[in-house]
């Protein structure tokens, strides 16, 4: 995702509304897997759940690799591979909070949702103001 701006606008001479839509086909497949997460994770462990993002997240890498060493500048397959990248992603990050509940000592996790709103509030002041995170 870092260099998404230079490959849309150099190799495939895409504008900024090309890039754009590429930063949304990740979003996209962040968004599409998170909705549908909470089925899954009823059904599944989280340990399956993150190690199948991780192969996903592999083959989007392979195949990003692959399209960079072949030359191939295509926006459908690239935008494909964004998809696959973010879908990657939200399978591994979305279960991490269920996890790090778990490993916590129940002593120490009812200060958990607390450390975090105040965390919050230092990073993103003006986006915590309306929510009640403290």
């Amino acid at each position: 995702m870092v260099n998404t701006v230079n490959y849309v606008r150099d190799d495939l001479g895409g504008s900024q509304v090309d890039v754009a839509w590429m930063l949304a086909a990740s979003g996209g497949g962040t968004l599409l897997v998170a909705l549908l997460l909470p089925r899954i994770l009823d059904r599944s462990p989280d340990r399956n759940v993150m190690l199948t993002g991780a192969a996903v997240l592999v083959i989007g890498a392979a195949a990003a690799v692959a399209l960079a060493a072949l030359g191939f500048a295509s926006f459908t397959i690239t935008a494909t591979i964004g998809v696959l990248i973010g879908a990657g992603m939200a399978l591994i990050v979305t279960p991490t909070g269920r996890v790090l509940r778990r490993s916590v000592e129940p002593r120490f996790s009812a200060m958990m949702p607390r450390r975090l709103g105040v965390a919050l509030k230092v990073a993103i002041p003006e986006a915590t103001r309306s929510h009640a995170f403290v």
